[in-house]
């Protein structure tokens, strides 16, 4: 051979350091091939023309290729490589975090390719290669953990009524590890979003809404959470009444809750009734002792907590006050006159009602002119009526005479039927004069007049049903017309 190996070393990394002289045209060292020069030609048996010097390493392309940068939390991609080594070689993958003092690596170390844990700081890999006492150490490479926002979302009350709902909403989301969160997007869950840091949300209809939470820190990682919340439906109060202006005296306000929920029921109800009373019956009554307006209120309450009301505006007028009749109620004469009186109001109107008695005068005044005409009992009425058509009523109770109804009787004078349809006939007159005979309604006005002689008959067709007085002379009966 012309071709010889004059010296050889070994590095610390196991690469074969070899010089020496070639005469051949072409030197090969595994897949490397060295030519010698085109012109050189043998001068001897131990002249060489060429010298040759080569570094062979038994393992070839150890490199593991490109820096990573993650999310906190997030799982890296595989560590991957390129290397040509021997059948027996081995793997073993190293790390080293900030302090760069490399250990071995977690997990399986005998593949070419690395699947890191989940890191939380940023960690430098390497990969060495064994072949028996040689081994070969690759690059390293970076991955950078950064920090990653975790989504957190506060409300002030996750369950609302409809009415006057209003959700303020907080981001409480941190980052763990370096970074800041640079954007949030809220999404409400009914079409509507928000880029705010604690926006503020009002529902336009009732339901349950699922209230998600988008964060972004300034590298991009990312984080979300889902709150649900939910919008009750409100009710609608109500209040139905018979009508809200009514005079003092007899005054019944009949007030009806009304209240509308198509879900689930009311559970409290407190009625006000703006004189410092209240009420919790669901149709109360209400009766006020003093004039005045007043603010009706009702507030209800469902089982779900959402309260709604409602008020209505009622007016008590003033009644008047008839006070007493005075006059003489005993003892009193047939066909006399009687003066009653009541108190004098201004502004006011006076209607008197007689009962077994006639108006002489004084009708739609305070003072009144009776005459008695049937001994028994009688009454009088005043009725007394305000600017505001609101009434109050007097009423004096008489006894007339000292005999009871049945003078006509005692008289001998017959009238019959009694009740009757239309025709009363009668009898037992005095026959030798003209006999007046008054018939009067029952609040004292004459509605017929006839004279008859011992006997005769009066048509009471034209009269409306009901009780009457006739009167003959100085006694007088009831007659009843059906």
């Amino acid at each position: 051979m012309n071709d010889f190996l004059n010296d050889f070393s070994v590095d610390i990394n196991g690469n074969a350091n070899l010089t020496g002289n070639f005469n051949s045209p072409t030197i090969s060292f595994d897949n490397a091939n060295v030519n010698n020069h085109p012109l050189n030609t043998p001068i001897g048996p131990f002249i060489y023309k060429d010298i040759f010097i080569a570094n062979i390493s038994t393992i070839y392309n150890n490199e593991i290729l490109q820096n990573q940068v993650i999310c906190y939390n997030s799982i890296p991609d595989n560590i991957s490589g390129s290397d040509k080594v021997i059948s027996s070689a081995s793997y073993k993958w190293i790390q080293a975090h900030a302090n760069l003092i490399y250990t071995n690596a977690v997990g399986i170390n005998n593949l070419k390719d690395y699947q890191p844990s989940n890191l939380s700081e940023s960690t430098w890999y390497k990969r060495v290669i064994q072949n028996g006492s040689i081994k070969d150490t690759s690059n390293a490479i970076k991955i950078e953990v950064i920090g990653k926002p975790i989504s957190v979302i506060k409300v002030n009350s996750k369950s609302q009524c409809y009415k006057f709902n209003q959700f303020e909403f907080i981001d409480s989301s941190k980052v763990v590890g370096n970074g800041t969160i640079g954007q949030n997007i809220w999404d409400f869950g009914d079409g509507t979003t928000s880029l705010d840091k604690n926006p503020i949300k009002t529902y336009s209809q009732s339901g349950t809404y699922n209230v998600k939470l988008r964060v972004f820190t300034n590298y991009l990682c990312s984080d979300s959470s889902v709150l649900q919340v939910n919008v009750f439906e409100n009710q609608t109060t109500k209040i139905s009444f018979d009508k809200t202006t009514q005079c003092l005296l007899g005054n019944a306000f009949i007030l009806v809750d009304s209240t509308k929920l198509t879900n689930g029921s009311i559970v409290s109800r407190v009625w006000n009734f703006g004189d410092g009373t209240q009420s919790t019956i669901k149709n109360p009554i209400k009766i006020y002792t003093k004039s005045g307006q007043y603010t009706i209120k009702l507030l209800t309450i469902t089982d779900n907590g959402c309260i709604d009301s409602a008020s209505i505006s009622v007016n008590i007028l003033k009644s008047p006050s008839a006070g007493k009749v005075v006059g003489q109620a005993t003892n009193l004469l047939l066909n006399t006159p009687y003066n009653y009186i009541v108190n004098q109001q201004l502004n006011h109107n006076y209607e008197w009602i007689v009962d077994n008695g006639v108006i002489a005068s004084g009708q739609s005044t305070n003072s009144l002119s009776v005459q008695w005409f049937t001994n028994g009992q009688g009454s009088l009425k005043c009725i007394l009526t305000n600017s505001d058509n609101c009434t109050d009523t007097a009423v004096l109770n008489v006894n007339v005479g000292p005999t009871g109804i049945n003078d006509i009787k005692n008289a001998n004078i017959k009238i019959y039927p009694n009740p009757t349809n239309n025709i009363i006939n009668i009898e037992g007159l005095n026959k030798n004069e003209n006999n007046t005979i008054l018939i009067f309604d029952v609040q004292g006005k004459l509605v017929i007049t006839k004279t008859i002689n011992e006997k005769g008959t009066i048509d009471l067709s034209e009269l409306n049903k009901g009780v009457y007085v006739i009167k003959i002379g100085e006694v007088a009966q009831r007659i009843v017309k059906m």
